[in-house]
């Protein structure tokens, strides 16, 4: 049994409305307590390898259901691949783990994930002149990196100081590398509003453009999440 993510009992009938399958067959949800778990019964992950294709096309709708239960409800999504050999193994799952799931649940109710990315105006620096020879040379290129470097230390304050804003309006952040970050805030959160106050109020002078994806169920954050309330 494929497992897609987690949502609570009372979901249930507004999910069932949604015009969503499976990567191969119907979804059917597989209920336990306050809990129900999206499932997609007789497909089994192994089926993807037959090539890299088919893994991309398995991936593309476990990310599609998720996104539709996420339209209607808090989800918990689970990675790609989470299967169960029978509903008697997930029943017994979902039993043992019930309160470790609702927590999540509950912790992520009204909540969305955002990737964010920042873009920043670097300026040029002037180039060496050519008919320099020797130590002055080796001034002007050890001036030059003593410039960069402090470029750097500017747009490092700035990335700082946009993260003090977001974590002061109660936004989780994930680093990604230097300049991707992931946030967990609330649904109705107005983060073009936090990223226009940071740039006005940006004391370096520095330029920085940004791009905001859709909001998403909390993928990185959920397993984050799971780990540290087991």
């Amino acid at each position: 049994m494929y497992l897609y993510g987690l949502v609570h009992r009372s979901a249930i009938e507004d999910l069932k409305r949604l015009p969503i399958a499976g990567i191969a067959n119907d979804l059917v949800w597989i209920e336990s307590g306050d809990l129900a778990a999206i499932v997609e019964p007789g497909f089994p992950v192994q089926a993807c390898a037959v090539s890299e294709q088919a893994l991309i096309d398995a991936i593309v709708i476990h990310d599609r259901v998720l996104l539709s239960a996420f339209a209607v409800t808090t989800v918990l999504p689970l990675r790609f691949g989470t299967e169960f050999a029978n509903d008697s193994a997930l029943l017994n799952h979902l039993q043992t783990q019930q309160s470790t799931y609702l927590k999540a649940l509950n912790l992520l109710e009204s909540k969305a994930e955002v990737s964010l990315k920042l873009f920043a105006e670097q300026a040029e620096l002037p180039p060496i002149p050519a008919n320099l020879k020797g130590r002055d040379y080796f001034m002007a290129k050890k001036e030059q990196a003593q410039q960069q470097q402090l470029m750097q230390q500017s747009f490092d304050l700035d990335r700082n100081a946009l993260m003090t804003i977001l974590q002061d309006q109660n936004i989780q952040v994930f680093t990604k590398s230097t300049d991707h970050y992931l946030l967990l805030c609330d649904r109705d959160c107005n983060l073009q509003l936090h990223l226009n106050s940071w740039q006005s109020q940006n004391q370096s002078q520095n330029q920085w453009n940004w791009q905001l994806s859709e909001l998403l169920p909390p993928y990185h954050f959920a397993a984050e999440m799971l780990t540290l309330i087991a």
